[in-house]
């Protein structure tokens, strides 16, 4: 794309050390309790951008709209597969020399699709947040109250548009939760001003109405805008596979961020 477009691309590597340096100023910019590792590399990126620039474009809202997920297409999947799939599925599997995670196990054992939807986007269990929610000093209706939020979009659209209803249940928590602070946060820590494009009213109002077919299927993502891409993008570059913004925070934190983590804990 570089080439393509004449452009000077601009890498940054992080690592570990940097990061543990940083962590404050990374916390201090979020402001407030955030789970979402990728708050470092934006970080990080803004940082490099605001070098070189005062505004910057954003891709945020892009999979909410077209539909974008991978663990969309993977509930359109599971659905496909029925009940004797399902049960067969881990079998096969461990048979093909791979073992599915917990996770999946729990999920092909979920029957309405509901259950499914509310499950991919949450780290505990349906039975573990019944527990925390039983504890004295929590707030049942705070810890249950988005998933009914959620519960109740996603039953609008059930039935007439799943792929629709799943955007939508995005577009109202994930985006507006997560996506969004966190780039507006990092940025604006130095001083960045972000813009998203595919969040103009015009793009939102034209796409929204569209079938859900016009966006995804169990094969393909954001259908819509890479077919949209190929008027104006090289084959490769409009047929490229999603790669998410991610770090190994896991491995970071079991190792060379964990002092730094047990430090602020």
């Amino acid at each position: 794309m570089a080439g393509f477009l004449g452009s000077d691309h601009h890498e940054l590597m992080m690592d570990p050390a940097t990061v543990a340096g940083d962590l404050d100023r990374i916390l201090d910019g979020l402001d407030a309790p955030l789970a979402d590792p990728t708050t470092i590399p934006t970080w990080y990126m803004s940082q490099l951008a605001r070098e070189r620039v005062t505004v910057a474009l954003s891709g945020e809202g892009a999979d909410e709209i077209f539909g974008g997920y991978a663990r969309q297409r993977y509930d359109v999947g599971i659905d496909r597969l029925g009940a004797a799939g399902r049960r067969l599925l881990p079998t096969v599997l461990r048979m093909a020399g791979r073992r599915p995670s917990d996770r999946l196990e729990r999920r092909l054992r979920m029957t309405p699709r509901l259950e499914r939807q509310l499950d991919w986007g949450r780290i505990f269990s349906a039975d573990e947040i019944d527990d925390m929610a039983a504890a004295p000093l929590v707030s049942e209706e705070a810890m249950l109250r988005p998933y009914s939020e959620l519960a109740a979009r996603w039953l609008e659209y059930a039935v007439s548009d799943p792929v629709n209803g799943r955007l939508a249940t995005d577009r109202e928590t994930f985006l507006p939760g997560d996506l969004l602070p966190k780039v507006d946060r990092m940025s604006m820590a130095h001083s960045l001003e972000v813009r998203v494009p595919y969040l103009d009213n015009q793009v939102v109002d034209l796409v929204l109405p569209l079938p859900g077919s016009f966006k995804q299927s169990l094969r393909r993502d954001k259908i819509l805008l890479r077919k949209a891409a190929e008027e104006d993008l090289p084959p490769s570059a409009a047929a490229r596979e999603k790669r998410g913004f991610e770090v190994p925070i896991g491995a970071w934190l079991r190792g060379p961020l964990r002092p730094a983590l047990l430090d602020r804990l």
